[in-house]
Parts: structure tokens; sequence; C-alpha cells
């Protein structure tokens, strides 16, 4: 589906229908780079969407980041964590702005942006949902922009490289698309383009290469965004997979519908997050006690070794 976006419903979380905004439905041309950029994201594949906007001098007139606060650690020495996308931020003397602790909802539009004739905003790992009041202030949804690691509607949520390795992908795709007022992942596509998983691929081992063309992909669409807008394709109606945040319950094994393939793709995927978990259960005429075992980065680490010792010794 492709060209001008059609009227249509969406459900408010009251859960009665109302008529979505009409810019969200508007065909009306974008204007053509340089623009007046804010920039929300995090980690390193935001870092990587980030650095190659900052290559393109020719794509904005002014830059604004916005990340989540920093990270206090709590043992030792007073350290923060600062997330890759702010340091990269300072390191370029960009002005830098952390999310309010009361939301997004209390977020002021940089004053450079409110007076901008082509405002932009681009959001890449970013993790928070940018409220509707926002959104507004800019001219056009094309004006806000989303890239996505994954062949939208497939894999829809916040871990799409992670459950496409989990779910033994030998593709995947990258999409930029409008940011949806009201629902994650499901926007406008303005373009979106495939990408090979190499065998044995994991979550670390293949980030670079997904950030460096989803990168590639983001400037790309900028450079040529009033075309790109022409040739819009909504997802309204089109059927689409979840790719949810990570949880420790993906991680534990269910022999009863796992395949051994099931466990690698999940341990490739999951595994620098979380470990691989299982419960290992002695014959019920024994006396042994049931065992915990957690499994990373292609090795069994028992949680209770001693224990492992002991099953492991003939009676």
């Amino acid at each position: 589906m492709g060209g001008s976006w059609r009227s249509v419903r969406c459900l408010p979380r009251s859960g009665s229908l109302h008529r979505c905004n009409a810019r969200y439905l508007s065909t009306a041309s974008v204007p053509a780079p340089p623009y007046d950029i804010l920039f929300c994201g995090t980690d390193a594949f935001a870092h990587a969407a980030l650095q190659a906007i900052l290559s393109r001098s020719d794509l904005y007139t002014s830059m604004h980041v916005l990340t989540p606060p920093d990270v206090k650690h709590k043992w030792g020495a007073r350290r923060m964590r600062v997330s890759p996308v702010k340091q990269l931020a300072l390191t370029h003397a960009i002005p830098t702005c952390e999310l309010p602790a009361a939301g997004m909802d209390m977020f002021p539009l940089p004053s450079a942006l409110q007076t901008s004739k082509a405002p932009m905003l681009v959001t890449a790992s970013f993790g928070h949902r940018i409220p509707t009041t926002l959104l507004h202030q800019f001219p056009s949804p094309s004006l806000t922009l989303n890239l996505h690691p994954s062949m939208l509607p497939d894999l829809r949520g916040a871990a799409p490289i992670q459950w496409a390795l989990a779910r033994g992908y030998t593709e995947t795709g990258i999409t930029v698309q409008q940011l949806h007022p009201t629902h994650f992942d499901q926007g406008g596509i303005l373009k979106q383009v495939p990408f090979a998983i190499p065998a044995g691929s994991t979550y670390l081992s293949l980030l670079p290469s997904i950030a460096e063309r989803g990168a590639q992909l983001l400037v790309d669409v900028m450079a040529t965004l009033p075309t790109c807008h022409t040739q819009l394709q909504s997802q309204h109606g089109m059927p689409g997979t979840r790719a949810p945040k990570l949880a420790p319950k993906f991680s534990v094994v269910r022999w009863d519908r796992w395949t051994a393939a099931s466990i690698d793709g999940r341990q490739r995927g999951f595994g620098y997050a979380q470990p691989i978990t299982m419960t290992l259960k002695p014959p019920s005429h024994t006396r042994f006690p049931s065992v915990n075992v957690a499994i990373r980065e292609g090795q069994a680490n028992p949680q209770r070794r001693r224990m492992v010792a002991r099953l492991s010794r003939p009676r």
C-alpha cells in the first residue's frame, strides 16, 4: 500500500473511537534539507545514526540531542554511566537535554525548532513514547522520523534484532518510518531495505553492521525526504509480528516446545543481556535436589557448582 494516506480511525486509551488528527493523513509536501533537528536516542545503534547525520553538514542547520538521564552506579566511587549518544553530542559540543523525570509530556521543544520552517524529530533506540502534543509541533508526520531495525510490519517492538536471531531469521531489514501518534512502530514507511543475517551471528556481532547500514538509510531518507514522502507506504491494516522488550521469562528453556535450534537462537539473541536458564531435575528415586543452570556465550555455568559436583559422583 503506497501513496496517499487514507482516512482511518484509531483506538485511543479510553477505548472509544476518534478520528486521527488530519495532519497524519495529509499528503502535503515537506521541505527539503537542511533541517533543525531534535535527535532522541541512547545506545550504540542510535550513536551510529547520529554520527552519520553529523557527517552530513548539508542535512542540518542546528542540532539538539535528548537522552535519558545518566545512570549512577551504586558501588565504589561516584561514577556515572553516560549513554553513547550523549557522549557523542558532548564531543561535538551539541546542546543536550535529559528526559524530564515526569516524562516526555513535560519536555519543551527547543526554541530553535519552535521558530524553524523545517524542524525535524529523529528517534533511534530511544525507548520512550513521544507524546502527540510534541508531534503536533512538527508541520508533517514525515518530519518525525524513527529508525527501526526490521522490515516493518515484521518485528514491531523494543528488541527486533534480538528476536530476529531468536526466531532463526536469515534475513531481516531496516525501516525509516513516521512516528505514529498512538502506536509504536505503526507509522507510515518512508523507505526500507533488507539485511542479511550471517550464519552464527550474535546480537553483539550483528549490531555494528546493521547500525551502520541503518545510519546510511536514515541519511539517504533525510537527503531525499520530499521524494520519500510521495512514496509513503501505510501500515494501516497490515498484520505484523512482535519483538517485545527482553525479560527473563523469554530465556527459560521450554523443553516441551523448543528445538535445539530455538535454544541456540535465543542464546545468540539474548545471551549478551541474560543467560538461557533451565532446571535439571534428577530421577525421582534419588535424593538429589534440582540444579539450576545458566548458559551464557555458549557455556553451561551451573549456578550451584557444588551440587553438580555431587551429582557427578557415584554413590
